[in-house]
């Protein structure tokens, strides 16, 4: 298991990075981040597609994007990949690696992009003669700590990557494939609902915890490339790990999965 997500080592000056998920829209971005890129772009990725299959939450955010091959998809229908990636200095992707998690459920690798329409740009910023002019390859961040089959994500997540795409004015039929996936629809008879307070009860107190940790952990000793300590990364992932282990074999047999994955849920969606 990769350990850390600056497997590409530090960039030595201005690099672009790939925003395929909640972060497609440049405003959000700059809002949520605290980071203003020196240019956007919208990208597709060749041989790319989309994959719901981080982990995330169940009963509340079961899971998060996250990019794989398109030929290892599972299903018939592959979409190729677009995002949109900004051109960022080399601090501002060390911040954006620890507002990330620090490598704990992402490691980084580049991938081939192909600019779409040069007129797609953002209006944060046009690309200037230092911009290293339009990219054919970024850095982006996948899935360490993935689910399959993939659980469907919180409505409350893929509404934000809906509207980041419809913002940056994605193209329709882009728009119209994001908006066709499928969400996590919390159950609603009350054996299940209360099944699904307890689990909650138990877990988001955890979480809440390893998440400060985590963020202590960056303030005092995370590395120069934006990496927290080893020690933490691996803490935080057993945890992740033994929810879902208790998800799967002591909770939602008795109480009902909080994944999506359930005939039940499935039938709630359509």
């Amino acid at each position: 298991m990769v350990l850390l997500v600056s497997a590409l080592g530090p960039p030595k000056g201005n690099v672009w990075y790939l925003a395929y998920g909640s972060n497609l829209s440049s405003s959000k971005f700059v809002r949520d981040r605290g980071i203003k890129p020196l240019a956007a772009l919208l990208v597709a990725v060749p041989g790319s597609t989309l994959a719901m299959e981080s982990a995330g939450v169940p009963y509340q955010e079961p899971s998060y994007a996250s990019i794989r091959s398109a030929s290892k998809s599972s299903t018939g229908k592959e979409i190729t990949v677009l995002g949109t990636a900004y051109l960022v200095t080399a601090d501002q992707y060390v911040d954006i690696i620890r507002s990330e998690g620090g490598g704990i459920a992402y490691e980084e690798i580049s991938v081939r992009v192909v600019p779409l329409d040069i007129s797609t740009k953002s209006d944060i910023n046009s690309l200037s003669e230092n911009s290293a002019e339009t990219p054919s390859e970024a850095r982006t961040l996948v899935s360490i700590m993935r689910r399959l089959p993939a659980p469907h994500p919180s409505q409350r997540y893929m509404s934000l990557v809906v509207n980041g795409a419809m913002e940056s004015n994605y193209p329709q039929d882009y728009q119209l494939y994001l908006k066709g996936i499928k969400t996590y629809q919390p159950a609603r008879h009350p054996r299940a609902k209360l099944g699904a307070e307890l689990f909650l009860c138990l877990w988001i107190p955890i979480m809440t915890i390893a998440e400060r940790i985590t963020k202590l952990s960056l303030s005092w000793f995370g590395d120069e490339y934006g990496n927290a300590p080893y020690v933490i990364i691996l803490l935080v992932r057993a945890i992740v790990t033994a929810m879902w282990w208790h998800h799967d074999y002591l909770h939602a047999p008795i109480w009902g999965r909080g994944d999506g994955l359930d005939a039940a849920a499935i039938r709630s969606e359509v």
